[in-house]
Parts: structure tokens; C-alpha cells; sequence
């Protein structure tokens, strides 16, 4: 029934009280409805958001629309492009922000479809209203066979003991289970809570005891929106039931609305007074008792709590006075955790590693900085908002990153840490293209360096103003910033901000036509930032390089490495620096691809348009002559709406560019007409050819297509994962899979294939060291049978003439390529034992004595 009224209205908001299941049936119709919906399904959970200025961008967020100046446009325009169904839970807990988010897309024609839960309806026009009841109950005088018919009593049932398909129940079992369904009013989550009580203790045990609580003498806790009913008593009763060590890891859990892994839990967990060595049986206890969840395995596992039970456990601290300090000690443990990661996240080989643990935790991050704001502890506040700028900003959260810095520079702030909060907010600033507001606190950051800041701290000050002042169309002033940032750097021994500043002054070479220079100042960076491992430092240098070299006719440079940069942006989450890679491209497929060019074009357009970037100043004009060889786009939706949805398709895409652009570039024509054939060398060193030309493979593509080479016949995924990453989770890992085969088909066909849960070479891939391998065990037979013939040494010399080196040279380290490489060592060696002994037989001692040498 809910789907079919989703499947008809704009908006559908389920109303109900607490634990009555507004969130699971949402689940549950936006599972079945997701196929009818092209952009899927987008939830969005406001519990602990606390401003709707961050609903709006957590909106925009998740519908893949970063960093645009008005979320709400941003969010909206992403959402239309989508066809997405868009799912809000708790919207009571921000009902003024919702009200206005709702009524802005509902307004849109044609725009998202809407599914909402609520405590109370939106009143907005359109809004079509399903309340929820809790589950029926039976009555104290109902008979047995009415009892065990009752919803609620079936519900219960069968969450205390799954699997059984009728259990035998005594009458006063049967009795036991409808005072229990009566007295929690049948709301499903408070049966969920009691469930396991039943099962242990038995219904009539069960009833007993929840009976003795409900009517303890003593009164309800005061404060907070759950009142004391059945929902609240189900909590505190369950909550009753565990041992101390359970409920402190409970209570570390309520502030934590993102869950919390081990180590947060370890760390938080002398503040709520769990001592060492009780936190495992503390959490098999409460898996036991369905009051966490957790996913994951090993170092990656976290747990975390239902929102409801979430909220009441908030509000039972709040009026025993114990929450304030957790909370504190959550800002705390996260600001000493993350507060560092500004020096990581600008050139590190954990670059991306720490962008993703921050993405994991980022609900987390936001209650604790939201609640050092409401504390007064802004310094905290402070010192976590210093370790997540540049997050905000590779990771194109512009606007939220803007907003939560504008509120701490309205605090009472350290001037240390005001300072790197101007600098963040400059560059954010600065990346959405508000040059003056980036110039204006850069240079309020430079005052307040000047006898407390670091010298680095100020050489990378100049370093980011002169980027203001280069996009604002200042290239002189820039230059000269630039140049005092690098020397800088240079006397404080920082190479990577150094490398920073000589890539900024290869753009400012470019602006004032310097094109050789510019070359070599980029390559100049892109050497060093590959030395120190700064994969974002090296990808923006390549940027620049890219595009000097297009300007000075070599477009088969600018194509590879525009190519790498945009592989690299994407894999670290900076779309902003796609969308100009991208740009990049399709000025290098201007003139021979122009099909090619439309779609690269279209592509950065949507992201740009998405993300709210602007180019330089002056740049527009460039572009636009750049790609006038294409001639106009003809009109699509297709590409434009693909990309504007997300960028998930850029990868394709971009292998797909790299492959047509060198194969222009050296054959003069694009290949066609028929399959190629796809040869794969290994043997003297590696090479994949696609109809006998040479592909360009990324590292990591080439080395899962090695991995699978050594394995013979297949490799199971999980195997091959462990072999290529093993410092990453298993899902990590797996999501690093999907994104290297997808560049692997993109830039060669099917050189990998993927069956159910196994990993081979497609069946149209030569592969020289199988053929070697063959050739081998065909002429050792011919020479075992007795073949000394002429004909039959001939085949030996023809099989060990495929030999032309140690297999995989290039990898003699890794463990993965030692077996083959021995196994195909000891097979040449036997053949030439054999060719000698038959050589010695057929009366050739020479032949027989270059053999054995």
C-alpha cells in the first residue's frame, strides 16, 4: 500500500509515535521501489545534524552536489537529474528546515519524489499523510488461540525465538505475552527490546519482571522529548538489565551518531568509566540483546546505536548532568585524532586513507564540533576544524566547510589556531571562486603570523594568496607571492611546499605566455612531488604540465598526463580538479575526436556546474577557442545527466580518452573495425598491446592484470585483493577492484574478466608465457618419445626461442610472481637438458655442448 502511495504522490510523509517503525517501513518501501527510481535510493538522517543550514548541505551532499555556492539549488538540481527517490528520516528533529526543503522541491516541476518519517505531519501543500499505529494488542479477556493471533503477540514471538514455526506455550505463557504486548502498547522496537528477556527468562518470567519495573516506586526522569511510556520504559528496563560495563559503552555510543569503531570506543570509554579489558564482552552482550549493530571486520568494524535508543540514552545523561562530559571528552579524543591530519592531507602517501576515515566519521565530526560551539570549548572546536579544512575542500564540501569556519572565527579562538582557520576558509573561498573574501583572509592570516606563526606557515600563506590573486587576474602580484613561498619553503627545508609554489608558478608562466618555462617548472614539481609521495601535489602538477603542453603542440603529452591527473582527482575525491583535467582533454580531441571532445566537455560541465567551480579569470575565453574545433555539441541528455548525477562514470570515461587520444596520436586515425587482438607480454618484461598497439596502463591496472596473469586459470577476488591490497579492508578493497577493472575494460577491452566470485584473463588475451609453457611441454614430449630427429630439436630451439627473459622482471620481490617465474625457469632449463641429450644421441656433441652451456 505505502509503495503504490509513494508511486502517486510527490510527497509521503509516515507519522507515528517513537518505536512504532516509521524508519523500517520507509527501508522497506524504498527497497521495493528503488528499481522504479534510475537514481536510486538517497536516505538522509537529521538525527544530530541540529542546523538546517547542514540539512541542506548533507542534502546536497548526498545527492552529488558538493560545493555549489546555494545548496539547496545545488541539491535540487542534482535531485531532478537523478530521478532519484529522496528518503528523510526524523524530520521532526529539524522541522522548520525540512519544511522549507520540501516545499522547494516539491515546487520544482518535474522534481524528486519525497518519502519522509516524522513525529507530527510537514504541513506542506501536497504532503499526503500515512499515519502508523502501533501493532494491535490483545485484550485481558481474549482466549488463548486470540492471543497468539495478535499481531503484536506474533511479532513478539517471533523475535524471541526465530526459527521455530509454532512454539507450545502454557496458557499462562500464552496470558504473559499479551500483558507484555499490553504493556508496551505494541510499538514493534520496544518488543524488539524485550525480545531477548523472553527468551531466556521465558514469557512468564519476562512479564514478571517488566511488571515489578514499570510499577517501581520512584519518578520518571524529568527533561527530553520521550516521556515515560512504553518505548521509554522498554529502554530503561532492557538498559537495566546489563551489566555495568554495557551500558558505559552504550552511553559512549549515544554521542557517536556516525557508530564508532574500537579505538574511538577504547578511547571514550574512561570517560563513561569503562575500565580496560571489559569492552569485547561488553559488546557480545549487547549484539546479544539487539541494542547495537555493528559491520565490518577487524580493524574496520563499528558499532552503532538505533536513533531512538540513541536519543533516550542523550536525554537520560542530559538530567543526570553526565552528558556535557562525554560530549567533551567525544571533541576532545576526535580533536587530538583528526586535528594533526592538516600536514597528511596536504602531501602524504595516507593521504587518501585519511580522507576516507574522515568521510566515515564525518556525522561524528560534525556533533562535536557543533557541540565545542554550544560549549564555549572552541578552542577543541578549533583544533578539529584545523585537521578537516582541507577535507572539506579536496573533498568539494565547499559550502559546509565555509560555514563551519565562519562560526568558529565568530568565536573566542587562539590566535595560532585563528590563523590556520583564515587559511582554510581562504582557500575554501577560493575554490568556490570568491576571490576577494579568499585574498581578504589570507591577508588577515599573514598579520596574524607575523612573530607567532612558523615560517612555513606563512610561506604557504603567501603560497595560497597568490593563488587568489593568479584566478583574480593578477598574474604579477601572484608571481612574486609565489616565488617568496618557494624560497621560503626552501630555507625551512619543506620540499613539499616548495614543489607546491614552483607548480603555482608554471599556471603563472602560462598566463603571461611562458610556455617552455612553464613545462619545465611543472615537471620540475612533478619530480619531486612524486619522490615525497604526494599523489594530489603530483596530479595538480601534471595539470599543469597537460596544459603547457598542449599550448606548445604536444598534445600526446598533454592527453597522458591530463589523463593521470584526472585518475588521480577522482580516486582522491577532488571533482573540482576533474573537472579541468577533463577540460584539458577535450581540447587534446578538439580536432580529431570531436565527439569525444562534446562528451569530455559536457562532463566537466556538469561538475562544475555540480560542484560551483569557476575558472580563472580570462580563462572562458580560452577554453571556448580551445574546443571551437569540435564545432557545436549537438543537443543530449544522456552524458550531461550522467555526470551531473555523480562521478562515478568519470573513470570510464577518462581511460576511454587516454586510449583514443594516443592512438590518434600515433596512428593518425582511430582504430576500428572488428575486436582487436590483445596481447599480453611477461616474459623479458611487461606489455599489454590491443591490435599490436602498446597500452599505457595506470600501476595499479597493470598490476591486477599481472596478478591474475601469475595465477594460471583464475584467482578468487578475495585472493587477489589480498595479493594487491593488503593493507586495506576487505571493502575497501573491493571498491578499489570495481574501479580497476572498469579503467582496465575502458583503456583495453576485456583483458580481465569476472565470474561470480573469480578473476581470469578473457579469452581473446595471447598470453606469451602460457604460449612459451605449451610449446615447451609439446617438444619435451616429441624429445622424450625418442624424437632425435632434426624436426624435433627444431621445435625445442622454436619453443626456447619465446623465451626472451625472466618472467615479470620488473616484480622479482613480490611473492605473487615468484612461483611462475621459478616454475617457467625450471621448464627451460628441462627442455634444454632434453635437446641435449637428443643432440648428443643424433651425433651433434656441439649442438648438445650450447645446450649445457
Amino acid at each position: 500500500m505505502l509503495s503504490r502511495t509513494v508511486g502517486h504522490a510527490r510527497l509521503v510523509t509516515l507519522t507515528g509515535p517513537p518505536g512504532v517503525g516509521k524508519s523500517r517501513l520507509a527501508a522497506e518501501a524504498a527497497r521495493v521501489l528503488a528499481p522504479a527510481f534510475p537514481g536510486g535510493v538517497l536516505r538522509v538522517e537529521l538525527q544530530g545534524l541540529g542546523d538546517s543550514r547542514l540539512l541542506l548541505e548533507k542534502v546536497a551532499d548526498i545527492a552529488g552536489a558538493k560545493g555549489g555556492s546555494d545548496p539547496l539549488e545545488a541539491a535540487a538540481a542534482a535531485l531532478t537529474a537523478r530521478g532519484a527517490l529522496l528518503v528523510l528520516e526524523g524530520c521532526d528533529q529539524l522541522l522548520d528546515g525540512c519544511r522549507h526543503l520540501v516545499s522547494a522541491l516539491i515546487a520544482l516541476d518535474p522534481g524528486p519524489t519525497l518519502l519522509a518519517t516524522s513525529r507530527e505531519a510537514l504541513g506542506v501543500a501536497g504532503e499526503h499523510v500515512v499515519a502508523l499505529d502501533p501493532l494491535a494488542v490483545p485484550d485481558e479477556d481474549d482466549p488463548p488461540a486470540a492471543v497468539g493471533a495478535s499481531p503484536a503477540v506474533e511479532l513478539l514471538v517471533g523475535l524471541a525465538y526465530p526459527g521455530v514455526t509454532r512454539p507450545a506455550f502454557t496458557a499462562d505463557e500464552v496470558a504473559a505475552l499479551g500483558r507484555l504486548c499490553r504493556d508496551l502498547d505494541g510499538l514493534p522496537l520496544a518488543l524488539e527490546l524485550v525480545a531477548a528477556e523472553v527468551a531466556s527468562s521465558g514469557p512468564v518470567g519476562a512479564a514478571e519482571r517488566l511488571d515489578a519495573w514499570m510499577h517501581a516506586d520512584g519518578p520518571a526522569p524529568e527533561g527530553g522529548s520521550l516521556e515515560r511510556g512504553a518505548l521509554f520504559e522498554a529502554f530503561a528496563w532492557s538498559l537495566a538489565r546489563v551489566e555495568e560495563a554495557s551500558r558505559r559503552v552504550l552511553e559512549t555510543l549515544s554521542v557517536c551518531p556516525a557508530g564508532a569503531d574500537l579505538a574511538t570506543l577504547r578511547a571514550l570509554g574512561a570517560a563513561s568509566g569503562l575500565r580496560r579489558g571489559e569492552l569485547a564482552r561488553a559488546l557480545d552482550d549487547l549484539e546479544g540483546r539487539s541494542l547495537l549493530q555493528s559491520h565490518g571486520e577487524g580493524k574496520s568494524r563499528r558499532f552503532r546505536l538505533l536513533a531512538v535508543l540513541r536519543r533516550h540514552l542523550q536525554e537520560t545523561m542530559r538530567s543526570e548532568g553526565r552528558l556535557a562530559l562525554l560530549e567533551g571528552a567525544q571533541l576532545a579524543w576526535f580533536a587530538e585524532l583528526y586535528g594533526p591530519t592538516e600536514e597528511a592531507l596536504l602531501s602524504s602517501a595516507e593521504q587518501e586513507g585519511w580522507l576516507e576515515r574522515i568521510e566515515v566519521d564525518l556525522d561524528n565530526l560534525r556533533h562535536a564540533l557543533a557541540f565545542g560551539l554550544a560549549s564555549g570549548k572552541t578552542n577543541d572546536a578549533a583544533r578539529l576544524a584545523r585537521g578537516l579544512w582541507r577535507f572539506f575542500e579536496l573533498r568539494g564540501r565547499l559550502s559546509e566547510g565555509r560555514l563551519w569556519l565562519t562560526r568558529l572565527l565568530g568565536s573566542d579562538v587562539d590566535p595560532l589556531l585563528r590563523e590556520r582557520l583564515l587559511d582554510g576558509m581562504g582557500m575554501l573561498a577560493w575554490r568556490q571562486g570568491d576571490y576577494e573574501a579568499a585574498k581578504k583572509a589570507f591577508e588577515e592570516a599573514l598579520a596574524l603570523s607575523v612573530g607567532r606563526a612558523s615560517k612555513l606557515d606563512a610561506a604557504r600563506l603567501r603560497n595560497h594568496l597568490g593563488l587568489a590573486h593568479l584566478f583574480a587576474g593578477d598574474s604579477v602580484v601572484a608571481g612574486e607571492l609565489f616565488r617568496a613561498s618557494a624560497e621560503a619553503s626552501r630555507i625551512v627545508d619543506s620540499p613539499g611546499d616548495e614543489a607546491l609554489a614552483v607548480a603555482n608558478q608554471a599556471l603563472v608562466a602560462l598566463e603571461e605566455g611562458r610556455l617552455v618555462e612553464a613545462a619545465q617548472l611543472a615537471r620540475s614539481s612533478l619530480g619531486l612531488q612524486l619522490a615525497l609521495g604526494d599523489r594530489h601535489g603530483a596530479a595538480t602538477s601534471r595539470l599543469h604540465l597537460a596544459i603547457a603542453s598542449y599550448y606548445l603542440g604536444d598534445e600526446r603529452c598533454s592527453a597522458e598526463q591530463a589523463a593521470e591527473a584526472a585518475a588521480t582527482f577522482g580516486e582522491l575525491g577532488d571533482h573540482r580538479s576533474v573537472a579541468f583535467a577533463l577540460l584539458c582533454l577535450a581540447a587534446c580531441a578538439a580536432k580529431t575526436l570531436p565527439a569525444l571532445c562534446h562528451e569530455l566537455a559536457s562532463a566537466a560541465g556538469s561538475l562544475q556546474r555540480r560542484l560551483g567551480v569557476a575558472l580563472p579569470v580570462g580563462w572562458d575565453a580560452r577554453v571556448a577557442a580551445a574546443l571551437a574545433p569540435a564545432g557545436p555539441a549537438l543537443p543530449t541528455v544522456g552524458p550531461d545527466s550522467a555526470y551531473s548525477a555523480g562521478a562515478e562514470a568519470v573513470p570510464e570515461l577518462v581511460e576511454k580518452a587516454r586510449v583514443l587520444l594516443l592512438w590518434t596520436a600515433e596512428e593518425g586515425a582511430v582504430p576500428g573495425g572488428g575486436e582487436p587482438t590483445i596481447s599480453l607480454k611477461t616474459l623479458g618484461g611487461f606489455q599489454l598491446a590491443v591490435g599490436g598497439t602498446p597500452v599505457r596502463l595506470a600501476p595499479q591496472v597493470a598490476r591486477l592484470v599481472k596478478v591474475v596473469a601469475c595465477a594460471g586459470q583464475a584467482v578468487h577476488v578475495e585472493q587477489a585483493i589480498e595479493m594487491l591490497w593488503p593493507e586495506v579492508s576487505p571493502e575497501r578493497g573491493r571498491r578499489r577492484l570495481r574501479n580497476v577493472l572498469a579503467r582496465l575494460r575502458a583503456c583495453a577491452g576485456p583483458v580481465v574478466v569476472r565470474e561470480a566470485d573469480k578473476l581470469a584473463l578473457g579469452p581473446a588475451v595471447l598470453l606469451d608465457s602460457a604460449n612459451f609453457e605449451a610449446q615447451v611441454h609439446r617438444a619435451a614430449d616429441s624429445l622424450r618419445s625418442g624424437g632425435a630427429d632434426a624436426a624435433s630439436r627444431q621445435a625445442a630451439r622454436e619453443a626456447l626461442r619465446l623465451y626472451s627473459g625472466e618472467f615479470l622482471p620488473e616484480d622479482l620481490y613480490e611473492e605473487w610472481a615468484s612461483v611462475p617465474r621459478e616454475r617457467l625457469a625450471r621448464l627451460r632449463l628441462r627442455l634444454l637438458d632434453l635437446w641435449a641429450q637428443a643432440a648428443e644421441a643424433a651425433g651433434e656433441p656441439t649442438e648438445a655442448e650450447t645446450c649445457l652451456r
